[in-house]
């Protein structure tokens, strides 16, 4: 007869999370079978129970209950073709999970590369612009080829409804005011989860996006900074709440990557974004880098007539730098090799991999 062990893991993990204490309290199902054919279990949500305690408050009144055990099951599995021409296997997650009463759902990209490998190896998060998708994000930014070719895995998040307009967004401020989703604390809970489920680097979580979601990776830089190493933003910006309300607990690598005929996110700027220039000079003073930066001429790969420029600093606190790669005929798109002066995947892995939670790693 099948008989069925359950055993209970309790975690106790205490923080500080902006002065205030947050105790963490988990509990997870593991089920085995003993005796005949055994099939895989996709768990239930479990419940995480974060009780925060403000200093001179009452604990027992701050107490709030979210669902951050998702449920996940295989989606698919796909043979990726890198750039080196190479046949890689990979599968993919698609998981659901409600979080502050708000149903989310992400898909995990896990190349066999990663399978193979006995080394704790980086994750990235890809963050969908706004009213996008994370399977579109997944499908365009070509971050499953260069996921393949290194080994590491990739997280697309869903953004969650924007009640006031019917479109996914992520929660940064400017034109998403309004929204009551807390964006920082999903991404916290699935880096917790990720790194629970997974062999990873804690010390190496990245994140990128396009627009709103290039937006949320500075977003991240600034309210997150202790759990992600660096970021990379492909036509996004800071929004003015953002850029007021940002306080980097330590440097942090920025990589942004622009277009000058974008006129969604306009290198100017306007009253719901920062320009390109008043970012890059923000963590420029944030991440202490002195003297002049390095600037350089893209060369014109498309044969368009306009090319591009980078502006590198270099000299900066923990050894970190700053990069913007300004293309001159790009509108609000992803830009791929062949199709524009820069391959954006390639680009964004060259840099963040660059860097863990301390500094330049190579």
């Amino acid at each position: 007869s099948k008989k069925t062990l359950t055993f209970w893991l309790e975690v106790l993990v205490i923080k500080r999370l902006k002065g205030a204490a947050l105790s963490l309290v988990l509990s997870i199902p593991f089920f085995t079978s003993c005796g005949g054919n055994t099939t895989d279990h996709i768990p239930s949500p479990l419940v995480l129970e974060l009780a925060t305690s403000q200093l001179g408050g009452d604990p027992e009144g701050d107490t709030t209950t979210i669902m951050v055990e998702p449920a996940c099951e295989d989606f698919r599995s796909e043979t990726i073709v890198t750039a080196d021409q190479i046949e890689v296997q990979a599968s993919i997650k698609r998981c659901a999970v409600k979080h502050n009463d708000l149903d989310r759902l992400f898909y995990i990209f896990i190349p066999e590369t990663y399978s193979s490998s006995a080394a704790y190896q980086p994750l990235l998060f890809s963050l969908h612009g706004y009213t996008s998708s994370a399977m579109l994000n997944m499908r365009y930014t070509g971050i499953k080829k260069v996921a393949s070719k290194e080994g590491f895995i990739a997280v697309f998040p869903q953004g969650s409804i924007l009640r006031s307009t019917g479109a996914t967004h992520w929660n940064v401020g400017g034109w998403t005011l309004g929204s009551t989703a807390d964006d920082v604390q999903f991404i916290e809970s699935l880096i917790d989860f990720m790194t629970m489920r997974y062999r990873l680097d804690p010390s190496r979580i990245y994140s990128t996006g396009m627009s709103n979601g290039g937006f949320m990776s500075y977003h991240l830089a600034c309210n997150l900074g202790e759990k992600i190493a660096a970021v990379a933003s492909v036509t996004g910006s800071m929004t003015p709440e953002t850029f007021r309300s940002c306080e980097p607990v330590r440097p942090i690598p920025i990589l942004q990557i622009h277009g000058g005929q974008d006129e969604t996110v306009p290198y100017l700027g306007n009253n719901n974004m920062k320009g390109i220039d008043e970012v890059m000079n923000y963590w420029k003073h944030s991440n202490r880098c002195n003297g002049v930066p390095e600037i350089g001429v893209l060369p014109d790969l498309t044969d368009d007539g306009l090319g591009g420029t980078f502006t590198t600093y270099t000299d900066c606190q923990n050894d970190v730098e700053i990069k913007l790669y300004l293309l001159d005929g790009l509108a609000h798109r992803w830009p791929l090799q062949n199709e524009a002066d820069l391959d954006a995947p390639t680009t964004i892995w060259r840099f963040l991999s660059r860097y863990n939670l301390y500094g330049k790693v190579f």
